[in-house]
């Protein structure tokens, strides 16, 4: 090792991939590594201990973007002081595509244009100065021979809090049903920015480009502005006939006093909390006994269609509640669900401030209706105009996705594999939509439809749009909300299938992995890695087969609605014939299978979430993680909360840190999606440090880290995941580099230059689902190298060989700057546990190791 380095002042910042880590435990875990390694490490190397530790709390200013995105963001107004119109129209269009794929393409390259992106909005969002409260740990590095010690500064980034969920219920389910739309909206995007690149004039099928691109966000729109907000309605509706229902059979004294604690008590609580400032548990007191008070006095006074009347609009504030939440997330979605909802709740209230009904019965008799239950029929009616604007969806949906698929098709094969894995993406994005959507509406609808039926009892309804019998003869309401429960599950069940091929497909892949991630699964590092590697090969072609049946089956559900309206229904012999099978298998097969599935997700995801799998059985949550991880990096709403604007800024804060006390060396270890956040952050500021006339805070930060950041990355999904899905964004990831020293072609990967690092080493198990090797080149001369990471498999299989000699991979680092590390079989978050002498070896090395002449050489080990 160099002397001149021997004693330089080091620092090692350690970040995490799972989000669910608790802070200080990525930087303890890799102290604990270094500090355990050391009786196994040969005598010529160093040994490590951990003195202790202080507590630092760092200003995070937000990262300013460039003076270009200042002049194009910055200078807009804010949604507040734009007219009403204005306000709705620029909603209409973010609703449609995102603000950046409306802008002709920059000259800076679309990553870097992205992140300048989501930094100007949130500074144009208003994102705050924050504090990052945060631990320095000591450790001593004893090196060989040597009578004093050299001090290391171990600092972590955290970023969980910033982008990962709490562990409370209800932020939990607001984020899972986020989820659901988000992955259609990151498959939009993901077209955009294709179709963007694409459509100028003299691009091969650039209008069949701009027509996929307009196609994808109407499907997009379509899906989670008028689907989506039909269903939530339908969710509220189902809130009036279940309790008005339960308190229509109890007496008036306890139907008033129950409708008034339930609005007076969080009103009282409110009024406690909010304005006389009384914490709990003496405001709750207090705001019971106001509410029993009143509940008293009210049941005295109170008329039954007041107490519904109140319900009602408590409801209205919950939903719009609900809407605000989606808003801030989804640009419309709060004025078109409000215009539902004005519809629906307005048609409760009109029927239950309306006049008594005396309705006809099939045998003769009638039935009146008053008080509570004008509430419900009120409901009923409004759940009829909600199915049939699901229906009218499903009839626009069906053409619109046959029409999708196969531009989709045209344009997959143009502009290579770019085009190809856009298109890909895009499909997965809407298909696993649309999936998880329709399977969590088919089991909520089960789930509800035994409570809807006993709370409507023996009420007499005379249906206006979905009606059996003669149009003035009232049926009873338990038999019409058994008829609609009916026609639903056995038209759209079928998508039970299709998402059970998907589970099923993804957990014969994935399950090898996950058994070695739980150390339950032998076999060598090859067999492995080629599994693995397989199912990511055929996922695009299973994907696409079972979006084609999809689309055929989601047609000829539109043509037989389509029919229906028309009163034509059942007179199409095919259609009718596809239609009498699903009807007679749905019910018996499907709906237990939509159940089973949805409720398993619902557990699965509600127990992931809340932390527990992540602190008990870490390798489970992982895939759920990844999914996560990405939505969250490109999300651009809410603008105050815009998750990579808010960790970068908080990197950038630790990162001048490290230039302010004066490291000469800085070496970054990070595992997961938090290698992609510092690739993504270091090379933003390089590329802002290499503007001459830039002088801002974030230029001068990447001038000052010029040639002192060293590179350690684990599992790292640049390649496998983000270049291979996201391929627009990412073209740095798989460029072909100049000649290794002993190469015969190029080798295809990102260079430490392109993100102004002087070491790269990227380590990885070959079951790794989320990331593994980073650079890799053809065999044979001669062959295209823009291939993905999925095509190089086809022609290499070293990439399979672990590593085992900890001297010689630690002696690589004086002749390649950039190279993997095959650890063997394993998966995703074990990289740092004790035992991985390799790691811990790699890590010792970057502390000194200089950097070679050749420093572009980048082979795989």
């Amino acid at each position: 090792m160099s002397s001149s380095n021997t004693q330089a002042r080091i620092a090692v910042i350690a970040v995490h991939g799972v989000a669910d880590q608790r802070p200080g435990d990525t930087a303890r875990t890799l102290a604990e590594l270094l500090v355990t390694d050391g009786p196994d490490v040969p005598p010529d190397q160093p040994t490590y201990r951990l003195q202790g530790g202080a507590d630092l709390a760092l200003r995070v200013p937000p990262l300013a973007p460039s003076a270009q995105a200042m002049q194009r963001w910055l200078t807009q107004p804010h949604n507040h002081d734009l007219p009403l119109g204005t306000r709705l129209a620029k909603a209409l269009r973010q609703s449609t595509s995102s603000d950046l794929h409306r802008e002709p393409p920059g000259q800076q390259q679309p990553d870097l244009e992205l992140t300048d992106f989501l930094l100007g909005k949130a500074l144009h969002g208003g994102m705050p100065t924050d504090v990052y409260d945060t631990r320095r740990l000591h450790v001593d590095r004893q090196l060989p021979g040597a009578a004093a010690v050299q001090p290391l500064h171990l600092y972590e980034m955290y970023w969980a809090d910033l982008s990962r969920l709490s562990g409370q219920v209800p932020r939990i389910l607001t984020e899972v049903f986020t989820l659901v739309s988000r992955l259609s909206l990151l498959g939009r995007d993901t077209v955009a920015g294709a179709a963007r690149e694409f459509a100028a004039p003299g691009q091969p099928r650039a209008g069949t480009w701009h027509a996929l691109d307009r196609v994808q966000a109407a499907a997009d729109w379509l899906f989670s502005r008028v689907l989506a907000q039909l269903m939530l309605q339908l969710l509220v509706l189902t809130l009036v006939l279940v309790p008005l229902g339960w308190l229509a059979t109890q007496g008036q004294l306890m139907v008033q006093l129950g409708a008034a604690l339930a609005v007076l008590l969080p009103l009282g609580a409110w009024l406690c909390w909010t304005y006389w400032r009384i914490p709990a548990p003496p405001g709750l007191l207090l705001s019971a006994a106001l509410g029993i008070a009143a509940g008293v006095a009210l049941s005295r006074v109170a008329p039954v269609p007041l107490v519904g009347a109140t319900w009602v609009l408590l409801l209205a504030a919950f939903n719009d509640w609900l809407l605000r939440i989606c808003e801030a997330r989804f640009p419309l979605t709060r004025p078109v669900g409000g215009l539902m909802a004005l519809l629906s709740l307005g048609t409760v209230l009109a029927f239950g401030l309306g006049p008594d009904l005396v309705l006809p019965l099939a045998d003769g008799t009638t039935q009146p209706v008053g008080g509570l239950p004008l509430f419900q029929a009120g409901a009923l009616r409004s759940v009829e105009w909600l199915l049939l604007g699901t229906a009218l969806g499903w009839i626009v949906m069906g053409p619109l996705l046959a029409v999708w698929l196969l531009l989709g098709l045209r344009c997959a094969g143009t502009h290579g594999w770019v085009g190809r894995t856009s298109v890909a993406t895009g499909r997965l994005g809407l298909f696993a939509s649309l999936a998880f959507f329709l399977t969590l509406v088919m089991a909520t609808w089960a789930l509800l439809h035994p409570l809807l039926k006993d709370a409507v009892g023996t009420l007499a309804y005379v249906p206006a749009v979905f009606g059996s019998g003669p149009a003035d003869v009232a049926q009873v309401a338990a038999d019409f909300l058994e008829d609609r429960y009916s026609h639903s599950i056995e038209t759209f069940a079928f998508v039970a299938v299709l998402v059970f091929c998907v589970v099923a497909y993804l957990g014969v892949g994935l399950l090898p992995p996950v058994l070695a991630e739980l150390r339950m699964l032998g076999g060598s590092a090859r067999s492995l890695g080629c599994w693995l590697s397989r199912t990511y090969r055929w996922l695009d072609r299973v994907m696409l087969l079972l979006i084609a049946v999809a689309v055929v089956v989601t047609s000829v559900v539109a043509v037989d609605l389509l029919l229906t309206r028309l009163g034509r229904g059942g007179q199409v012999p095919i259609v009718n014939v596809f239609i009498t099978w699903m009807r007679n298998h749905s019910v018996l097969v499907l709906t237990p299978l939509t159940l089973a599935v949805a409720a398993a997700s619902i557990t699965a995801m509600l127990t992931a979430l809340g932390g527990l799998l992540s602190r008990y059985v870490p390798g489970l949550r992982a895939p759920l993680d990844a999914a996560l991880d990405v939505d969250n990096h490109f999300r651009e709403f809410p603008r105050k909360g815009i998750p990579r604007a808010r960790i970068f800024s908080r990197y950038a804060a630790l990162l001048q840190r490290m230039v302010d006390e004066g490291y000469e060396r800085v070496v970054i270890v990070a595992h997961s999606q938090g290698s992609v956040l510092t690739a993504e952050l270091l090379r933003y500021l390089q590329a802002r440090a290499a503007q001459a006339d830039d002088d801002s805070p974030a230029a001068r930060l990447g001038r000052a880290l010029a040639g002192r950041v060293h590179l350690m990355t684990a599992g790292c999904p640049l390649r496998q995941l983000y270049a291979s899905r996201f391929p627009v964004l990412y073209p740095w990831v798989l460029q072909p580099t100049v000649q290794g020293e002993q190469d015969a072609v190029p080798a295809i990967g990102p260079t430490p230059a392109s993100i102004g690092v002087q070491h790269w080493v990227n380590v990885y198990a070959t079951g790794d689902y989320v990331g593994r090797w980073l650079w890799s080149r053809p065999a044979v001369a001669g062959v295209d190298v823009s291939v993905t990471m999925v095509d190089m498999l086809r022609q290499r299989l070293d990439v399979y060989d672990a590593q085992t000699d900890v001297a010689a991979t630690r002696a690589r680092l004086a002749q390649r700057a950039a190279f993997d590390v095959c650890l063997g079989a394993g998966a995703h978050t074990h990289y740092f546990e004790p035992g991985q002498r390799l790691v811990a070896g790699l890590v010792d090395a970057l502390l000194d190791t200089p950097t070679p002449a050749a420093a572009a050489a980048v082979p795989t080990l």
